[in-house]
This record gives structure tokens, sequence and C-alpha cells, in this order.
């Protein structure tokens, strides 16, 4: 379940960057926690049973997460358009807080994206991807 809202361009950008860039970074884990040192690396981070149940554990984590962090940077915005006496170093902080928010929402569905998309990829190989770990 995906809830979809309407956002400035700019606020679905950050996300979009924030998507992209956790998926870059997610993507290379697998290999990070099963080290390509043989044919044969590919152990339980690889693994179809254990990504699975990791995904499904998400599921609901992920949308809901994102619909707390989107209120979230919404009211930041909201609070120093409202707020005249708001100090340069709080105004910041508050814009950067939100950046952040915004960010992070997108990273929250890219980054197991990133993840999936490799082991998607190393499914279609001779070595295929272990159903639990390498010797099962």
């Amino acid at each position: 379940m995906f809830v979809t809202t309407e956002q400035l361009p700019f606020h679905k950008l950050l996300e979009v960057l924030g998507g992209a860039l956790a998926g870059f970074g997610a993507s290379r884990l697998p290999d990070l926690f099963d080290p390509p040192i043989s044919p044969n690396h590919r152990d339980i981070a690889h693994a179809i049973v254990p990504v699975g149940i990791a995904v499904a554990a998400c599921r609901d984590y992920v949308p809901k997460s994102q619909i707390q962090l989107r209120s979230y940077a919404d009211s930041l915005a909201a609070q120093r358009a409202m707020s005249h006496s708001m100090s340069d170093f709080e105004y910041v902080t508050t814009i950067v807080i939100e950046v952040l928010c915004r960010l992070l929402t997108g990273a929250l569905i890219g980054a197991p994206a990133g993840y999936l998309s490799h082991l998607a990829l190393d499914a279609f190989t001779a070595r295929g991807l272990p159903l639990v770990t390498a010797g099962l």
C-alpha cells in the first residue's frame, strides 16, 4: 500500500534524490555482507527466505513512516512561515531538518528497491540465489 499526496515539485525532487542515493548505496549491500571472494559467495544476505521475511516485515512500516516524515517536514515549513520571532539558527535548523526528512522519505523506499534490484540481477546468473544460505 503506497499513499500518494500532493506535494510541491521541489519536495518530490528531494524524495526522488533520497530514493536514488539510498537505492544506489543499498544495491551494494548484499556484496558487502557476503563478499564476492569466490563464485559461491552468496549466503544469507542473498538468500530468498531471509530477504523475503525482511521485506514482509517492512511492508507496513515504510508507508506509515513516509506519511509521518512528510507531515513533520510540512509542519516545519509551516512553522517557519508562521513565526516571525524565529532566530536565524532556528530558521536554518528547521530547513535542514525538513530537507533531511524529505530525503529520508524517499530513502525508505529507495533502499529496499536498490537491495532487491541487486538480488534480481543475481537471480538470473548461473549461480542464482540460495533459498536460505549457500549451504542449503
